[in-house]
């Protein structure tokens, strides 16, 4: 499984984004990210969130593209329209795209 997240936006206008293959991962962390995945039921999300966002401050948004075996998915989000079995998967991808922008400093 592949995953590729990406987050824009925000008061400061932060971007991140990284690409996992779970096939590089330890098992452990492989196993933890599939279970958020399915948490998630990541494949049964819609693509886009339809709710309006007209007055909304400034917010987080999201892109998570998902490719597993034979299927890909992907999800465009926001903190505001974001469902809330999302909300671990996200805030893991957070942590790694973080952590990896650190390493790269």
């Amino acid at each position: 499984m592949k995953i590729y997240f990406e987050q824009s936006g925000g008061i400061l206008g932060i971007d991140s984004n990284i690409s996992i293959d779970i096939d590089y991962l330890s098992p452990d962390e492989a196993s933890k990210l599939q279970q958020l995945v399915e948490d998630a039921k990541f494949f049964e999300l819609p693509e886009e969130s339809s709710e309006s966002l007209q007055h909304s401050a400034d917010y987080f948004e999201y892109k998570i593209t998902i490719e597993a075996k034979d299927r890909k998915h992907d999800v465009k989000t926001t903190d505001i329209t974001m469902q809330s079995n999302l909300a671990p998967l996200i805030r893991y991808l957070r942590k790694r795209a973080l952590k990896q922008k650190d390493e790269q400093l």
